[in-house]
């Protein structure tokens, strides 16, 4: 089969590489936490990105001593706490804002001939709704696959993929199915399951820091982007 035919599947981050939530997320995200455990620092300096929800969660109670408190029954009350306020909050002005490129592009990729869209995001399912929605993108993203899969970020790609398969009714390999995001562990999480990566410096990491990761390509912005497909089919020709 010629290359060019082949379907190609663009899963996207969202935090950082779709939209920005003004800092809003990690705000509700502390004050759940503190109204259940009120000597936890406020902010102990873990570095969010990247990470599954519930990996943030264990984090940052395993860095207040709270080791013995923490199981799936409590990561999950935490982690409904947290959407359902963010649900509140995201409204208005407080709305999380479309990334620079973001909006033409995914309307360009959603009209291309063999082009897939889907999410590999560290977001628990509602709250990747709760943003998209916010943000009025979901319409893009059919499919996925989220934090609540798995706590462990390199698990969620294979599962994307089978769900866009299903969802699709087409084929996708390894070879055609990129990562898209902003933080070392999208690429990463590509590294480990033999994935493309395309990496954007549009969140919180420097793109020094991706740029050491090695991703396949690497973007300050997705404004950058000049033929965004054919960069992609065409790296692999």
């Amino acid at each position: 089969m010629d290359k060019d035919n082949r379907n190609f599947l663009l899963l996207f981050d969202i935090d950082g590489t779709l939209i920005s939530g003004k800092g809003i997320p990690k705000q509700v995200f502390y004050e759940v936490v503190l109204n259940r455990f009120p000597y936890l620092s406020p902010d102990p300096g873990i570095d969010l990105s990247g990470q599954t929800d519930p990996a943030i969660v264990r984090q940052v109670l395993h860095s207040g001593g709270y080791e013995l408190e923490i199981n799936y029954e409590l990561i999950g009350e935490i982690l409904n706490d947290f959407t359902s306020l963010l649900n509140e909050r995201f409204r208005g002005e407080n709305s999380p804002v479309v990334l620079p490129g973001v909006q033409s592009l995914l309307e360009t990729l959603r009209q291309t001939e063999n082009c897939y869209l889907g999410l590999v995001t560290g977001n628990i399912k509602k709250g990747a709704r709760i943003k998209l929605k916010s943000s009025g993108l979901m319409e893009y993203f059919p499919v996925g696959a989220f934090g609540d899969d798995s706590e462990i970020r390199n698990d969620l790609p294979p599962l994307a993929m089978r769900r866009a398969a299903a969802y699709y009714r087409q084929s996708f390999t390894p070879q055609n199915t990129w990562i898209i995001g902003d933080s070392i562990y999208d690429v990463r999480c590509a590294h480990a399951n033999n994935l493309h990566c395309l990496a954007v410096a549009s969140g919180r990491t420097a793109h020094r820091q991706l740029e050491a990761e090695k991703p396949d390509i690497l973007v300050r912005s997705l404004e950058e982007i000049d033929g965004f497909f054919n960069r992609i089919r065409h790296h692999i020709s």
